[in-house]
């Protein structure tokens, strides 16, 4: 098979890469590793080859019997090798209490994950706000704002949120009203129902 170029994403990094050979995800792995990135990935250290699902809007696991094609992007999550106390931890299923985030009292819109950075690309180029680009920006702005208080409600963070969500991606502003009205309502309905 023919080498095909694919958007290979590392942490902040993002890299072409040729694969060929099969084109499967051990391809891929030999390709990563031979790159300046795999330098930079302890021995131990487990690599996990993530490929772009757009139905999903998310990045999902390679199986054995996924194949890159031409312009597929890639994301590559390397875990370092669980310590003995990490390893202790999980036997006892300790589970760290949620922390609110200590902070100044003004939200700030967080900087996005990288599927919701890709849904946002794919929705510049087709301007329709599908259900599950839709959702994702939801769950990951609904997690952000817990992380300022638990009771967002109280202190109007749902509208600042959806505020500035509209105001830095223009795309995502309705068409009607405030131009935040629906993703404001969708905050609040998520902390009622979170899934």
């Amino acid at each position: 098979m023919t080498a095909v170029e694919c958007l290979v994403m590392w942490k902040e990094h993002r890299k072409v890469m040729y694969v060929g050979g099969n084109r499967d995800k051990q391809d891929v792995h030999n390709v990563f590793m031979a790159s300046e990135f795999g330098s930079s990935v302890p021995a131990s250290a487990s690599v996990i080859i993530q490929l772009y699902n757009k139905k999903f809007c998310d990045f999902v696991d390679m199986s054995e019997n996924d194949r890159v094609k031409e312009l597929d992007k890639l994301n590559v999550v390397v875990k370092a090798q669980e310590t003995q106390a990490e390893d202790a931890l999980h036997a006892f299923h300790v589970i760290p209490e949620p922390s609110v985030r200590q902070n100044d009292g003004v939200y700030r819109l967080p900087t996005p994950t990288s599927d919701v950075v890709q849904c946002l690309r794919d929705l510049q180029q087709s301007d329709t706000i599908t259900s599950d680009i839709r959702n994702r920006i939801i769950k990951w702005l609904h997690a952000d704002i817990l992380q300022y208080d638990l009771y967002p409600g109280k202190k109007n963070l749902y509208q600042e949120a959806a505020r500035q969500l509209v105001y830095v991606y223009p795309v995502l502003k309705d068409s009607t009203g405030t131009g935040f009205d629906s993703w404001q309502r969708a905050l609040k309905f998520r902390t009622k129902k979170p899934a």
